[in-house]
């Protein structure tokens, strides 16, 4: 059985059931080496693997993702690894160079094995996956701009989002000595003395860091052409007051949306409208976890790594790879938050 368009035709196999797609020339695009099968928690399915075909996307990949998974197997799931062969900010969508992609419409954990044949699965007994053909001399593209289609074109960040941001705990630090909130502005002044370009500050950085004259503090930041930010581990339910206040980031944590999935991407909307339901700002949000779709609300982060020049290496394939999944905005800290040296940081800079 045949479903023809004027570009492709998916072919429909009974016994036993598999599907084919076809270019109008003939030539194939993909086809599955058999049919789809389950076990008792997962589904799986089965693809034919071109002579030379290439993989890449999954999100992001730690130290991946540039290169092709050919031959390799990839964790699309939740594991808490920000260092160089974790998975955080994954996503359930795989792009080919036979010019498709797969998006599994799923909140499930899974595993793509691009081994011969192919198999991917999702931890769950359902299938739902959307398949993108690309056309032109740059399919792949074609095939990012669809998958982006159906789950969010990429945000518009504020031009502060695109700066260097400075994230500490300005309140009560013992890693520092007594300091109040407003002590952000001394270093702020920092920044501005050494005309060292910085677009905003996180003034309370850290678990049980708390802050005070909010007002104050990101008045004397506009003062100084950089937007306050503020850190969350247990939710946003003050974050309308914040953002009249002048929060203008807002970065999540690992101890609120670190659950990640649905539950991830979801804070990621609440805080981006958030701060555009109570400010004239545009939305603004880090996150160390989330899922297809994120793109749309935040940026993905992968930190709170020792700063060596290891460390480097692995962030290039990394964010480099995470655009084939159409994350767009992807960062770190700059020279890590552990260790570190004058070398590697103007380095990681550059």
């Amino acid at each position: 059985y045949e479903l023809s368009t004027d570009e492709v035709t998916l072919r429909a196999y009974k016994k036993p059931l598999r599907f084919a797609l076809h270019r109008a020339d003939g030539s194939r695009v993909w086809s599955e080496a058999k049919g789809l099968s389950w076990t008792g928690d997962t589904t799986v399915q089965t693809l034919a693997r071109g002579a030379g075909e290439q993989f890449y996307g999954a999100g992001m990949q730690n130290g991946r993702g540039n290169t092709s998974h050919r031959d390799k197997t990839v964790q699309v799931a939740v594991d808490y690894n920000w260092n160089d062969g974790g998975h955080p900010n994954s996503v359930p969508f795989y792009l080919s160079s036979a010019g498709y992609g797969v998006f599994r419409n799923t909140y499930a954990p899974g595993t793509y094995a691009f081994t011969d044949p192919v198999t991917t699965s999702a931890k769950e007994q359902r299938f739902d996956a959307y398949f993108f053909a690309g056309t032109g001399a740059d399919a792949a593209k074609d095939v990012i701009g669809q998958y982006t289609d159906l789950t969010g074109k990429p945000f518009l960040p504020p031009v502060y989002g695109m700066e260097v941001g400075d994230a500490d705990c300005y309140l009560h630090n013992a890693n520092r000595g007594e300091r109040r909130t407003l002590d952000a502005l001394k270093v702020a002044d920092g920044y501005v003395e050494n005309d060292m370009p910085n677009g905003w500050m996180l003034v309370n950085d850290g678990y049980g860091c708390g802050y005070e004259d909010l007002e104050e503090t990101a008045q004397g930041l506009k003062d100084r052409k950089m937007e306050l930010g503020l850190w969350t581990e247990d939710g946003i339910e003050d974050l309308a007051a914040q953002v009249k206040a002048g929060q203008r980031v807002a970065k999540l944590d690992v101890a609120w949306v670190g659950e990640g999935y649905k539950f991830a991407l979801d804070g990621c909307k609440d805080a981006y409208k958030g701060i555009e339901d109570n400010s004239d700002a545009r939305g603004f949000t880090w996150a160390p976890e989330s899922w297809a779709g994120a793109q749309r609300c935040g940026v993905q982060w992968s930190g709170d790594q020792y700063g060596t020049w290891e460390y480097i290496r692995w962030q290039i394939p990394t964010y480099a790879g995470a655009t084939m999944s159409g994350l767009a905005y992807t960062t770190g800290d700059i020279d890590g938050i552990f260790g570190g040296s004058a070398k590697t940081y103007t380095r990681d800079l550059q």
